[in-house]
């Protein structure tokens, strides 16, 4: 009874976890920074970013302008007339040119032209880590070599690695020569798409990428110490030590992929003869240990035949991996890859037909399952270069793994947890009416703080709202006159915000109130003050100081403000955002201001006094606002 019900708890946490791991695979591979709002495509070795906008990354997928057979300088290519226009990316045996179809063993050369670029900005460009040597020119300069590019394809030295470069372009147009040559590998060429952008969106995605990875790296060997742990403590349960052998070669596996931050840790290695051979022999005993992993959980459900078909086929490959070249055992990986295919289809049969014989843990095998075929699928067909979604089999195996852990640890702990609960549920008996009034309670108290601090901010800013201004300005007046203090009052609305939104578009105008806000609230905060959303692009500074410190608070807050260098192209007053600030100051010898209405009042005719003058600046109101504008 205590077991069944342990099962019965847990079942709530395995749908929480795949939940989890679904809405991580979203978040991870959501668009980056740079998001396309165009997706303009190269036409005849042109492509044109005239719609393109100035954050925005994009593929430079296409028609480029190719050379076969030929290393063409920069300086030749105005001179010398392409072979043919050819889809990017794409591996070049797939092409058909006038003379023929490409080897996959040779050398050419890429061109693209990019038009209406914007001028005097820096720009990355983004190489994926492709299977063949390459050196990237642009505008004439040699920005990057990858490898050693050779018209012989036994000199050819391949270094496969993400790579990212910037450079500045003062012209409106951007040209674009690779030179590429392969030796060892079945798909010669661009094959993945090459990324063109701003250089703070494409280093922020990389920078995501490459922190992803690593925790997926970092997640799964502490799986594998886990497990292999857990097996050198119990040597009978075989389980761990397959799970824990699969965990650590799919790690290794993921450093070797994408990123390939192995090279940032060992730039020593070749990749012919360590990397290309290590992922590939991941790969293979990846699938031989979970094979066995697969019999040691579901003994009756998988067949012993086919699991030592499985175990033979691995270890023939791994013989040819070991003992053959990369353009050997890479143009073997297709026929490897369908036998991938065929096992997981069956792996997936076996945990339909466990879940049909109710063992423990099936449901969410089928859910891992699942998500681990469909990245498997989606992985073949993104190394065939059918699709370009990316490599996603880290991802989906990763989820897999986290479920089989808890699968396992579910077993390992049963009998532990099995008499724990009985303890507990004895001593639960006698306190547990106390402990829930008690955690109810402080749920209760939570929820209400969190509430009180939710209804006081503004949703957008994140600084205080109009309803918390209104109140605090009371208190703070009542206050300032019970104690004879002084209370001052700042008005401020961004200059012509309403052009900036119609130029810029609404999302960038939030973005543009949050920095201002941020700004005016730290600013407010070293004068014991705080800053407030008073309403659309208006806002309000409420601070215990005298007229003096209120007039070098105000000066502060516009001059902080153009300094922020906020591109404002439509302003009719200035280059950047700039700001306009009234300024009024209550004391309790002046009885004339005695209200929050009259201060705001005060305040509101201080601020379009400095509108009428001109904007950017702020004005100084005493009792009515006398003062002239600064």
């Amino acid at each position: 009874m205590t077991s069944m019900r342990c099962r019965r708890q847990a079942k709530p946490y395995y749908w929480v976890l795949v939940i989890a791991m679904l809405l991580t695979s979203v978040a991870c591979n959501a668009v980056p920074s740079g998001e396309a709002l165009q997706h303009p495509k190269a036409v005849q070795g042109t492509l044109n970013m005239e719609h393109v906008g100035p954050e925005q990354v994009i593929a430079l997928d296409g028609e480029w302008g190719f050379y076969w057979k030929r290393l063409i300088s920069p300086g030749e290519v105005d001179i010398v007339k392409p072979d043919d226009y050819v889809a990017v990316p794409k591996a070049w045996s797939q092409y058909q040119l006038p003379s023929g179809k490409p080897n996959p063993a040779g050398y050419g050369t890429y061109v693209l032209h990019v038009h209406h670029a914007a001028p005097n900005k820096v720009w990355a460009i983004d190489i994926p880590a492709i299977s063949s040597a390459y050196s990237l020119w642009v505008d004439g300069k040699l920005l990057l070599q990858n490898g050693k590019v050779s018209e012989s394809p036994e000199l050819t030295g391949v270094h496969i690695e993400q790579r990212l470069i910037t450079f500045e372009s003062t012209d409106t147009s951007i040209d674009i020569v690779m030179q590429v040559s392969n030796g060892i590998h079945p798909r010669g060429g661009i094959t993945r798409s090459v990324m063109l952008g701003d250089a703070n969106s494409i280093i922020g995605d990389q920078q995501k990428r490459l922190a992803f990875e690593l925790f997926l790296s970092g997640a799964l060997i502490i799986m594998a110490v886990y497990h292999l742990g857990l097996y050198v403590m119990r040597t009978k349960e075989k389980e761990a030590l397959f799970f824990g052998m699969y965990c650590f070669v799919i790690a290794l596996r993921s450093l070797l992929i994408g990123e390939v931050f192995i090279y940032k840790l060992l730039p020593w290695l070749d990749w012919a003869v360590a990397l290309k051979k290590i992922e590939f022999l991941c790969l293979t005993v990846g699938v031989l240990s979970f094979a066995q992993f697969l019999k040691a959980i579901y003994p009756q459900e998988m067949s012993r035949n086919i699991c030592r078909f499985i175990t033979a086929v691995c270890l023939l490959y791994s013989t040819i991996i070991a003992c053959m070249s990369p353009l050997v055992f890479t143009s073997l990986l297709i026929y490897f890859q369908f036998m991938i295919i065929g096992f997981v289809t069956y792996g997936f049969i076996v945990f339909l037909m466990a879940m049909i014989h109710r063992r423990e843990g099936a449901k969410i095998s089928v859910t891992g399952g699942t998500i681990l075929i469909v990245s498997i699928i989606n992985d073949i067909l993104y190394y065939r270069g059918i699709v370009q979604t990316g490599n996603y089999v880290t991802l989906g195996l990763f989820a897999f793994v986290v479920a089989q852990s808890f699968i396992l640890a579910s077993k390992f702990s049963k009998a532990f947890t099995h008499s724990e609960e009985m303890a507990h549920e004895l001593r639960g008996l006698n306190n547990s009416l106390e402990r829930k009034v008690q955690e109810r309670t402080n749920k209760l108290v939570e929820i209400n703080e969190l509430l009180r601090i939710q209804s006081s901010l503004d949703g957008l800013t994140g600084i205080a709202n109009r309803g918390y201004f209104d109140q605090m300005l009371q208190t703070m007046l009542t206050d300032s006159r019970n104690n004879k203090g002084v209370l001052s009052l700042l008005l401020i609305d961004i200059d012509n915000f309403k052009s900036y939104n119609d130029r810029y578009g609404h999302l960038q105008g939030d973005a543009c109130l949050r920095e201002v806000a941020l700004l005016l609230q730290s600013e407010a905060k070293e004068w014991s003050g705080f800053a407030a959303r008073y309403g659309g692009e208006e806002f309000a500074v409420i601070a215990p100081i005298d007229a003096a410190a209120a007039a070098r608070l105000a000066a502060t807050l516009v001059r902080r403000t153009y300094e922020l260098q906020i591109v404002h192209a439509a302003s009719v007053t200035a280059p950047f955002v700039t700001i306009s600030c009234g300024v009024t100051t209550y004391t309790a010898v002046k009885p004339e201001v005695c209200s929050a209405g009259s201060l705001i009042e005060a305040a509101d005719e201080a601020l379009y006094k400095v509108k009428r003058q001109g904007r950017n600046g702020y004005c100084v109101a005493s009792g009515l606002p006398t003062e002239e504008a600064h």
